[in-house]
């Protein structure tokens, strides 16, 4: 049995193939099961998406643990391990985790400028900076800052405005 092999033709044995498909396997099932445990045991909170919870969050639910230090460690090495396992070629299923990261770090430097600065001790602050946080994790995600400006503009109205009323406008 022969196989392309860099652009060149090596005759290998069926052993050899079976034993690397084997290797590539275990490699990648190891992979996903070392991130669903290490997310499951350091902040189950990290489980997820992300962007439902950062919407009801921004609305003034509070959602215990979702925004600690823990869930960030949690949610960044879960990420890490997810793309090193090779099953998610394309960087679109992770628009969720980085809106997620880029929020918890926008939660943690605002409770730390809250030290400071009165100003930023304030739901009003803390919820412009959520906001903002996910417009960059958007933008981060797919390298652009245009979609990332657009996501903010839709987080920022929907606590103002119906999304109904944005229908009927003509442009």
């Amino acid at each position: 049995m022969t196989f392309p092999i860099s652009g060149r033709f090596n005759k290998l044995p069926l052993f050899t193939s079976i034993l690397s498909f084997a290797s590539w396997c275990s490699y990648t099932i190891g992979m996903v099961a070392a991130s669903a445990a290490f997310v499951h045991y350091v902040s189950p909170q990290a489980i997820g998406s992300g962007i439902p919870e950062m919407k009801t969050i921004i609305r003034g639910v509070i959602l215990k643990d979702y925004l600690t230090f823990e869930t960030l460690i949690s949610k960044v090495f879960g990420v890490a391990l997810s793309l090193g396992s090779g099953q998610f070629p394309n960087d679109f299923g992770f628009q969720g985790p980085f809106v997620h990261i880029a929020s918890v770090v926008a939660n943690q430097l605002s409770r730390l400028a809250s030290i400071f600065d009165p100003a930023f001790a304030g739901e009003t602050r803390r919820a412009e900076c959520l906001a903002a946080a996910c417009a960059v994790g958007v933008a981060c995600t797919f390298s652009a800052p245009v979609g990332g400006w657009l996501a903010f503009s839709l987080l920022s109205s929907t606590k103002a405005f119906r999304h109904s009323s944005f229908q009927n406008l003509k442009m």
